[in-house]
């Protein structure tokens, strides 16, 4: 399955000064939860926003990100994407104020090319 390399910039709906950017990547689920009986792929979809015109990182909400992966996915296959968490940083070395820059979510496809429910081996803590 190839991998969504690139897809942006979006416009943000939540902060006008905000565009939105989304990769996407493929991993074996053999590979991923280390299981020779699983067959298919997990996509990973990013979501993070940068300022329109500095390119500076900005916070990117789990609502906005979800809606911009259902856009892109469909409805459908939306029903089997799974919020994967948020990478956060800190606005600046002074500030103790953690902002979610990059927001994460999963896709199980099943070798036959259609969406699946996570495996029940799958471990990972899912969190918005």
């Amino acid at each position: 399955m190839p991998a969504l390399k690139l897809l942006g910039p979006l416009p943000s709906v939540a902060d006008r000064h905000a565009e939105l950017t989304v990769i996407g990547d493929t991993v074996d689920q053999t590979a991923m939860m280390d299981d020779a009986a699983l067959d298919g792929v997990v996509l990973t979809l990013s979501v993070a926003a940068r300022h329109w015109l500095l390119g500076t990182r900005l916070p990117v909400s789990h609502e906005e990100a979800e809606a911009w992966v259902r856009e892109i996915v469909g409805d459908v296959w939306a029903e089997h994407v799974l919020p994967a968490g948020a990478l956060s940083t800190r606005r600046s070395e002074r500030s103790r104020a953690t902002r979610l820059t990059t927001q994460f979510f999963y896709l199980f496809i099943g070798a036959d090319g259609r969406p699946q429910d996570a495996p029940a081996s799958f471990m990972e803590r899912l969190s918005a």
